[in-house]
């Protein structure tokens, strides 16, 4: 059986091909101002109608670039609904594609809202075409300027050496639609001044030798880093930034481009307290230790981890936070207690098909929230402009074409 709402979905998809043949048909009238009345009806009402595709042929998505294969979730009351069996195995500890993994950032999410993180990592991908310029391609932008500048030898390193890497980055396929982008360059350029008030040396800076599980040794540079704690069906996996090494240890380093540094400090007594909203951060920076050390056991190298850190380069002009807790017993049994917590949600998750709301303060940035019956109540709490803009900026429900249909 259909699941409920498609019988509508299908409705809307008739109406559609009616008023594009109406318009078909009156369009041989070689008339300019009837010709442009017919292409706003054409193109603007199915729209305003939010008509959705779902038998998945794809003409609808050619004209109007929305999703049109089979439903993936169904909004109710209480959260999501999983329906597509493709999302299913995106969570499953085993799926098409091979074992899934655990992330610092999974952590983080499947603490708050699960519907959102569904939304967000499974859905809005296939469903919405995101903007070119989005905090996540900026964030990529400046991670790869700075994994090219550390690749060139230490003598080449210079605040001039760092902006010509960065217009090389920014000359390259991957990134060119940002040359034309002044708020984009305007950003980039912050965020490598803020760098060079963290780091003022960068000759300084001694990237370790790393060995990857091929057997190469490279430069610590974006170092991909994975374990697999006892009793945890899916395998714990991250990419480093940066690692440095002085008198035979290591130093773990983390960009972010957020503009608040934010602190962490364990409480022992208040284990999941976390006042300063640092935890995430720190948590990674610990989640990592515990991978390198596993990682230098294996291959018998023996280098600790001595410490970690993260550079914010557009907080307070360039900002180095030390992450202080990643030797505390306390602070590492919670990291592990919260690999586990994940990856028994994802479990529950997978076997439920379901994923709950948990509305919260990033509700604005959620792309469910103009569709969330959870998040109705909301925005008359959160009034002030950045949550305005963000929910502003987020999808409708027609521009998700027939990705998601609505409940009860």
């Amino acid at each position: 059986m259909p699941c409920p709402g498609l019988w509508i979905v299908r409705a809307r998809v008739f109406a559609a091909r009616v008023v594009r043949g109406f318009c078909d048909c009156w369009w041989r009238f070689d008339c300019p101002l009837v010709r442009l009345i017919l292409l706003c009806y054409r193109e603007c009402l199915p729209r305003l109608l939010g008509v959705l595709l779902v038998d998945g042929r794809g003409w609808l998505k050619g004209l109007m670039g929305l999703y049109s294969g089979e439903p993936l979730i169904e909004v109710s009351r209480d959260g999501v609904g999983i329906l597509s069996d493709s999302v299913l195995q995106k969570i499953d500890c085993k799926g098409a594609r091979g074992e899934k993994t655990i992330s610092a950032t999974l952590m983080t999410a499947l603490e708050g809202c699960r519907a959102s993180w569904v939304a967000n990592a499974l859905v809005f991908p296939e469903a919405i075409e995101e903007p070119a310029d989005n905090a996540k391609r900026r964030g990529s932008l400046f991670h790869k300027v700075m994994e090219d500048f550390y690749h060139l030898a230490p003598e080449e390193r210079s605040g001039q050496t760092l902006r010509e890497t960065a217009v090389n980055v920014l000359d390259s396929d991957e990134f060119r639609d940002f040359q034309a982008n002044d708020d984009a360059l305007r950003w980039l350029d912050e965020a490598v001044r803020g760098y060079l008030n963290v780091d003022r040396d960068p000759r300084r800076v001694n990237i370790a030798d790393w060995t990857t599980d091929w057997g190469r040794t490279v430069p610590g540079l974006e170092v991909a880093v994975s374990w697999k704690p006892e009793g945890v069906k899916r395998k714990c996996f991250g990419f480093i930034d940066r690692l440095q090494e002085w008198q035979g240890k290591l130093f773990i380093e983390d960009y972010k481009t957020s503009r608040k540094a934010k602190q962490y400090k364990f409480n022992p007594a208040r284990p999941d307290a976390d006042p300063e909203h640092g935890l995430g951060g720190a948590r990674q920076q610990a989640f990592y230790t515990l991978m390198i050390e596993q990682a230098e056991r294996d291959r018998g190298s023996g280098r600790p981890v001595a410490a970690a850190r993260l550079i914010f380069p557009l907080a307070d002009g360039g900002v180095s936070v030390k992450v202080e807790d990643i030797h505390a017993p306390g602070f590492r049994e919670k990291v592990v207690r919260d690999i586990r917590a994940t990856d028994e949600r994802m479990d529950d998750m997978h076997r439920s098909e379901f994923a709950e709301f948990k509305p919260g303060v990033l509700c604005s940035w959620c792309p469910l929230v103009k569709l969330c019956p959870a998040a109705a109540g909301l925005e008359s709490r959160f009034t002030a402009e950045k949550f305005v803009k963000a929910r502003e900026s987020q999808p409708e429900f027609a521009d998700y074409g027939s990705a998601i249909v609505r409940g009860r």
